[in-house]
């Protein structure tokens, strides 16, 4: 639409500088023409005024110009009367001026229809451009006029489609869930790197659990031999009789001794004491 309304504006500005030259070459013809008669015969031509029109000038100039021969006629024929024997030859030159003189004012008339036809010939073809141009902004107007009503149409349907909300509505929200996406997903990759953290603790939980098992399976195999040993001990006390009771009251108090050391050692964890309470007792 904005394309249409320049091009209406260049064909606006075309009709009118054609106008203007139109105007400026009639002018320029008329202002010529006028010097050219006032030159040729500077008694009989009317002074020039801008509130005179051409025509109305060349009406008095001819005018005046018929009144002046027709003057020097008269004048030459009261002179020929006065002197009779050069009458016919007075006579004859002043026909001849004037055949002279009506021949100039038919071949400036000759002249000034000739200007106005081309005057004339100019405007036609001015006033020719000048409706074609019109056509042209005519037709120019109504595809502008139906683009118009098209974007009308489809303001309508867009109106109609997005209901009641307008496009900044629908950019505000349409902001919001992208700023409320954008929030879910750093909850999500968050919550992700926590999973990550507990599994990651988890699994060394169950690694210490299984380590604590093991250990726990080692003590009750050496508790088991220790009750064993013990057991073999009481064994060969009673076998051996009330003679050497003292005696092995004495070995037996000893051996429980290192058992219960080796034990709270066991307990708090140390695989050195472990050897170490091992090799005791063993001895």
């Amino acid at each position: 639409m904005e394309g249409l309304s320049k091009t209406e504006k260049a064909l606006e500005t075309k009709v009118k500088q054609s106008q203007e030259l139109l105007d400026n070459a009639r002018v320029e013809a008329e202002t010529q023409t006028r010097a050219y008669l006032s030159r040729l015969f500077p008694q009989v031509a009317p002074k020039s005024s801008k509130d005179v029109s051409h025509k109305a000038w060349l009406e008095k100039f001819e005018a005046a110009l018929a009144g002046w021969i027709e003057e020097k006629s008269n004048h030459s024929a009261n002179n020929g009367s006065v002197d009779g024997e050069a009458s016919p030859a007075v006579l004859s030159e002043l026909e001849k001026q004037n055949t002279a003189l009506q021949a100039m004012v038919t071949n400036y008339k000759s002249i000034i229809t000739d200007t106005e036809g081309m005057l004339n010939k100019l405007q036609a073809r001015v006033e020719t451009e000048e409706t074609r141009w019109n056509a042209q902004i005519e037709s120019l107007t109504l595809e502008r006029d139906q683009l118009e009503e098209q974007v009308r149409k489809l303001a309508s349907n867009v109106s109609n489609t997005t209901s009641s909300y307008d496009s900044k509505d629908l950019a505000e929200e349409v902001k919001i869930l992208t700023s409320s996406l954008e929030e879910e997903k750093a909850k999500t990759a968050e919550a992700t790197k926590e999973i990550q953290k507990l599994k990651s603790q988890l699994k060394i939980g169950f690694d210490s659990l299984q380590a604590e098992q093991k250990s726990v399976e080692l003590l009750e195999a050496q508790v088991a031999q220790l009750k064993k040993t013990h057991n073999e001990d009481s064994i060969s006390i009673d076998s051996n009789g009330l003679n050497n009771n003292e005696s092995n009251n004495t070995s037996t108090t000893s051996k429980k001794k290192k058992v219960s050391g080796w034990l709270r050692k066991k307990l708090k964890g140390s695989s050195g004491g472990e050897t170490s309470e091992d090799n005791s007792i063993t001895e």
